[in-house]
């Protein structure tokens, strides 16, 4: 029993035949997943995978819509939504990744942040830049790292 987080990017990878290696790996992962676990996905990604769905891969509204229908249908599938205080920390982060000089994606911190709100345990992505902080990254893409965190004392 897991609470696992899909980052946008996996929810596209899903739908589009398109992406090859990449959407055999992410249908595998959904016919994998267990009726204990927990599969969550952030209220942004939806208005984000739909617009990446339509304008580059040219997806029907119609298949967008009976996608997002059927996970907010199945009970083990859940839409997170981040709070002001989820936001104010992705900010702060994002402020304090710029003033490093680091390069930041602000929509895969939201990403990250609303997990961490979430209680998830694992986010799944194959964003190599996903923020590495406390909850462990698993790939889908065998030239990626999985992330895990370091344990605390």
């Amino acid at each position: 029993m897991a609470k696992i987080f899909l980052d946008s990017n996996i929810l596209i990878d899903f739908l589009v035949e398109e992406r090859g290696a990449l959407n055999l790996a992410a249908v595998k992962l959904f016919e994998n997943f267990s009726a204990s676990d927990t599969i969550c996905y952030s209220f942004g990604s939806i208005s984000d995978v739909a617009y990446v769905l339509k304008k580059f891969y040219k997806i029907s509204d119609e298949i967008i819509l009976d996608f997002f229908r059927a996970l907010s249908r199945k009970s083990n599938f859940k839409c997170l939504p981040l709070s002001s205080d989820g936001l104010s920390m992705a900010c702060e982060y994002a402020k304090s990744e710029l003033k490093s000089g680091r390069k930041i994606d602000f929509e895969d911190v939201l990403q990250y942040f609303c997990a961490l709100e979430g209680g998830c345990e694992a986010i799944v992505t194959n964003d190599k830049t996903f923020p590495k902080i406390q909850i462990a990254l698993k790939r889908m893409d065998a030239n990626i790292e999985d992330y895990a965190p370091k344990q605390k004392n």
